[in-house]
């Protein structure tokens, strides 16, 4: 998810910490249950927000949800013990249902505080959830700006979904709208110009652009485009710049192939690995950095065994993921592929590759 934040480079700064782990205690937990299975997909309101319908919840038992002063609290507590300063954000990303079942929510009291729900967006979108938490993100980043307080956003949410960031989806399944336009309307970007630089708004339009195109390119909705311009950075990191700089993000091994075949155009045969073995091990010694320099050889010398099924794994693994972000018919053009026991190749044309040093 990060990748897709940091993906359009700007002055807005995404970090993470993937090894801080949220404790929640029994005491902060409730249970939660449903009337009826389609209000898993509707948000309650908070008291005092809009007068719209609240949905009751009874008697059908869903899961363990945590208030939102808990989480909101989680985000005070994780600021004050990393010294993170004021004018950062600080924003949790948690599988932990919510009390009003909203996908994000930010801290009336300090809105550089929020969460966003990342589990059950499978309910309502077909696409990897990646997707819409870092919209979801970007969304709070902005949304600090437009909203001072209540009032100002009792003024500005839409309660009819338009397409706009600020669409306020009470039906949870209403979302695909804002996120296929990723657009934000007329009147609140005004509100958003006077509190923000155009840097900054500049800055996430991009990437809620970059994000729009990436969830429709993996849902099959672009097919018709023609594949994109690659670019592979100095640090190896192989971007395909016209599909909103998506990065292709292969492991070691599996980058270490397909760099291997974009320089062999004319292909090789699984069977003929063995004689790049040197080639293999001088792109493969550029990405690893865990282990000796024989036991790295020693993994060139396992993947490329005649007698094993390595070179198929780690192939089989490059197109699931090229498949899976770009749909079928455009993973084609970047796929290692070949008739069996045939010369492997990349039908990528080349000219559309650049290689920075």
């Amino acid at each position: 998810m990060m990748g897709l934040l940091q993906a359009i480079e700007g002055p807005m700064k995404f970090t993470c910490d993937p090894d801080s782990v949220v404790d929640f205690y029994d005491d902060e937990m409730v249970s939660r249950s449903f009337d009826h299975p389609d209000d898993l997909g509707r948000k309650k309101m908070p008291s005092g927000f809009f007068t719209t319908e609240n949905y009751s919840i009874r008697n059908r038992e869903l899961n363990q949800t945590a208030s939102w002063n808990t989480l909101f609290s989680k985000c005070t507590s994780y600021r004050r013990r990393h010294s993170i300063s004021d004018d950062s954000f600080v924003i949790l990303l948690t599988a932990v249902s919510n009390q009003y079942n909203w996908f994000s929510a930010a801290n009336p009291k300090h809105p550089l505080d929020g969460f966003v729900h990342t589990a059950d967006w499978e309910f309502y979108l077909n696409c990897d959830p990646a997707f819409p938490v870092a919209y979801e993100v970007l969304a709070l980043v902005l949304q600090k700006f437009m909203f001072r307080n209540k009032e100002d956003m009792q003024q500005l949410v839409h309660q009819q979904p338009i397409g706009c960031i600020n669409d306020l989806c009470m039906e949870k399944r209403e979302i695909i709208l804002k996120l296929r336009t990723a657009d934000i309307c007329r009147n609140c970007m005004q509100v958003l110009r006077n509190q923000l630089s155009d840097q900054y708004i500049r800055h996430a339009r991009n990437i809620m652009e970059s994000l729009r195109l990436k969830m429709l390119l993996s849902q099959n909705f672009l097919q018709d485009s023609a594949p994109s311009r690659m670019r592979i950075d100095r640090h190896k990191r192989i971007w395909l710049t016209d599909f909103g700089n998506y990065e292709l993000g292969f492991n070691p091994t599996e980058k270490t192939l397909y760099l291997f075949y974009l320089q062999h155009p004319e292909g090789v045969a699984y069977g003929a690995l063995p004689q790049y073995k040197d080639e293999l091990f001088e792109l493969y010694s550029t990405l690893s950095f865990t282990g000796t320099r024989a036991s790295m050889q020693q993994r060139i010398d396992n993947l490329v065994a005649v007698t094993g099924n390595s070179v198929s794994e780690n192939i089989s693994r490059i197109k699931r993921q090229l498949v899976n972000a770009l749909g079928d018919e455009i993973a084609f053009h970047y796929c290692i592929s070949g008739a069996n026991g045939a010369k492997k190749l990349i039908p990528l044309d080349r000219s559309l590759v650049t290689h920075e040093s």
